[in-house]
């Protein structure tokens, strides 16, 4: 019990002299004070307890107290008195949210950042989801995005946002299963009601689901082409003279790499792979006169 109570404090996202000052205000609170005599003793029933305790009445199975700290689960209960300063200093510490998107099961994975954080400690979250779920893939991929506009809509409109996060991860998707069976095997269980035999692992059938994924990617690619007016890059032979759009120079096409839509170019300094986006081809005699401009301006 004490090894709980020692890790729950240490846990407290507060200093020691911070949570000195919230003990001693909470004791000196009526309406905390008579919650934790109640926790130290026993409570009453609902009608014998004051207005103002009522809420407590109904969450009092959560309702602890450790080193003297009146707590709520594991979070602190902040009197009156220190409410609207509490609150002041949470929009002060503004948070940020490091998203990861599994690509194949769309499960999402937030983790709650200082708006401050350091490259350093943003490299330890992933380094923790890998650790949870594998190194991933380098992939070049364009989608919409959806899981990620849903999760950034969650963090900013749900009061408990991870309620809302257990929903996406167990609501089946366009291809009928969800997140979560797609990465476990499984249903898991929320707050809607599920049947035992509904919990049994059972692996999604991939031949459903990649005909599905194939209608709807295909779906989704020609809505952002339609949007952005996209139009098929035509490939480029070997030998043909391109301009590389990230490093400003112009190169020599060698040959198709065994990345898809990419080349191997060669360039007046090294040889380096790039999609076929960032590949410009034009008439000689305009690449000369841009780089001799570019000369000029040195």
């Amino acid at each position: 019990m004490n090894a709980y109570v020692l890790s729950v404090i240490d846990a407290l996202p507060a200093s020691n002299p911070r949570l000195k000052e919230i003990q001693q205000v909470q004791d000196e609170d009526e309406v905390c004070k008579e919650v934790k005599e109640y926790c130290m003793d026993q409570w009453p029933e609902n009608d014998h307890v004051t207005p103002a305790v009522k809420p407590y009445w109904s969450v009092q199975g959560e309702l602890t107290i450790a080193d003297g700290l009146l707590l709520k689960g594991t979070r602190l209960v902040i009197p009156s008195r220190l409410q609207r300063q509490t609150l002041n200093q949470i929009h002060e510490e503004k948070v940020t949210y490091l998203l990861v998107v599994d690509y194949y099961s769309r499960y999402v994975e937030v983790v709650a950042l200082p708006k401050s954080t350091s490259s350093s400690k943003i490299i330890q979250a992933l380094k923790t989801i890998f650790a949870r779920h594998g190194i991933p893939d380098e992939r070049t991929a364009k989608w919409n995005g959806r899981p990620v506009k849903t999760v950034k809509n969650i963090l900013k409109k749900e009061q408990d946002p991870t309620k809302a996060l257990l929903a996406y991860r167990s609501t089946p998707l366009a291809s009928g299963y969800s997140p979560a069976e797609f990465l476990m095997g499984r249903k898991i269980k929320s707050t809607i009601p599920i049947t035992l035999p509904h919990l049994t692992p059972q692996l999604p059938n991939q031949k459903l689901f990649i005909e599905k994924e194939e209608v709807y990617r295909s779906k989704q690619k020609k809505n952002f082409d339609n949007r952005h007016k996209a139009q098929l890059l035509k490939p480029l032979p070997p030998g043909a003279t391109v301009y590389i759009t990230d490093m400003d120079c112009t190169g020599t096409v060698i040959r198709p790499s065994k990345k898809a839509r990419s080349y191997l170019v060669d360039t007046p300094t090294t040889v380096v792979r790039r999609n076929r986006k960032q590949l410009q081809t034009f008439a000689r005699t305009l690449i000369r006169n841009k780089m001799n401009r570019k000369q000029h301006h040195h």
